[in-house]
């Protein structure tokens, strides 16, 4: 009801009554112009842009509307004060680096979350590890029953059955994925980029390794209360090669991770399916093989007793340390640690699809299928004198009407 209709009933005399349609009316008003006003205010957001007459648009809606409209989109301002944020764990690692505010290579203390805390955390959560843990069977067994196809793989896992046979339940055997991929990234104190990676002549293995080293001493560690056994481990194309320590797609010998293929051979139409490979493939027998003969010779390679190279001439003899020589045309560029760790091999990666598949093949193959389509007389406008980007427009209208 109006503020106008109000005093018209009150200055009418007598008690103030409300006609119930009138107020239907009003508030089927309110809600029509609490949705145009949650619809603006969520537009103009989305751009990115307020004008002056957006202003005062939205300051006629809100009125219109009786504030109505966006009470799920309300924070009051002051309700993060009384939040309490717990402060992660994080474990700091010695990361050779070279900083834009320093003269060359520096030593930068990098955080880094701890894997199985953060696992430990999740089964306190889940009442499950810690004193009065309740563990619910047919919660664990829900759960067992969601990965049922990985069954065989935790079964087996050298970490799974050492730890069962030292006596730990089978909800403190924690199965993960661990997953790799490169970021884009504006702070230093999370991520590590590119231009901060050593510059040595390592290609920036400087900086990778200490990170991978804490990881690996993490999931190797025997800890008390919980065992991490990784299953298997995603990452893409680039990010499988870094912390592999392999050869690139550019190498004309080696651009395959996976296989011995040559570079002349690696576009060849027709020769490999899914399930077969006309190539020798490189899997964990090669790459211990390779490993044991490569890394001895002459270049001084980081290592979980040597983190920091630049710290040769600073160590107290006797010490160990490890070098590398290239090896069979340097296929194995770096000893990865994360390939140290119990139950990891090369032949553990899961391909990721999404780069490999249909950011690859599937969507050249759609590309070529779709420019193949725009080219015949079907969908090819028959106007002569046409310029050829219109053309292809018009016959990109006609397939999309299809499609």
């Amino acid at each position: 009801m109006s503020f106008k209709r109000a005093r018209t009933l009150e200055l009418a005399g007598g008690a103030f009554t409300v006609d119930p349609e009138a107020h239907a009316e009003d508030t089927e008003s309110l809600a029509v112009n609490g949705q145009k006003f949650r619809k603006f205010l969520r537009e103009r957001y989305s751009s990115g842009s307020m004008t002056a007459a957006d202003t005062c648009t939205l300051a006629y809606l809100h009125t219109e509307s009786g504030g109505r409209g966006a009470e799920d989109l309300g924070l009051d301002p002051e309700y993060h004060l009384g939040k309490h944020y717990e402060k992660p764990y994080v474990e700091y690692v010695a990361v050779p680096m070279v900083c834009k505010k320093s003269i060359g290579r520096v030593s930068v203390q990098h955080p880094t979350r701890v894997a199985s805390d953060m696992l430990r955390r999740k089964l306190l959560s889940l009442r499950l590890l810690g004193e009065g843990a309740n563990a619910d069977t047919k919660f664990v067994t829900a759960h067992l029953d969601a990965d049922r196809e990985y069954l065989g793989l935790y079964e087996g896992h050298p970490v799974a059955q050492k730890a069962f046979a030292e006596g730990f339940r089978r909800e403190h055997v924690v199965p993960v994925s661990v997953y790799f991929d490169g970021v884009q990234y504006s702070k230093n104190e999370n991520f590590l980029g590119l231009s901060e990676l050593c510059s040595c002549g390592c290609r920036g293995w400087c900086s990778v390794f200490p990170l991978l080293e804490s990881f690996r001493r993490d999931m190797c560690f025997d800890h008390k209360d919980l065992r991490v056994c990784i299953l298997d481990y995603k990452a893409d194309w680039p990010a499988y090669i870094e912390i592999c320590g392999f050869r690139t797609w550019s190498h004309n010998l080696h651009p395959c991770p996976i296989c011995t293929v040559q570079k002349k051979d690696l576009l060849a139409v027709g020769t490999m399916t899914l399930h077969t490979c006309p190539h020798k493939l490189f899997d964990e027998t090669s790459y211990k093989e390779l490993v044991a003969a490569s890394f001895r010779g002459w270049r001084l390679e980081p290592s979980p007793s040597l983190p920091d190279v630049g710290n040769f001439a600073k160590q107290s003899c006797p010490f160990s340390c490890v070098f590398y020589i290239g090896g069979k045309h340097g296929r194995v560029l770096h000893q990865s640690p994360f390939l140290q760790i119990p139950g990891v091999s090369v032949d553990t990666w899961c391909v990721d699809i999404l780069h490999t598949w249909h950011y690859g093949p599937m969507s050249t193959f759609i590309a070529y299928g779709l420019r193949l389509l725009l080219t015949t007389m079907i969908y090819r406008p028959a106007i002569p004198d046409l310029e050829k980007e219109e053309a292809d427009r018009l016959a990109l209208l006609c397939l999309r009407a299809e499609l």
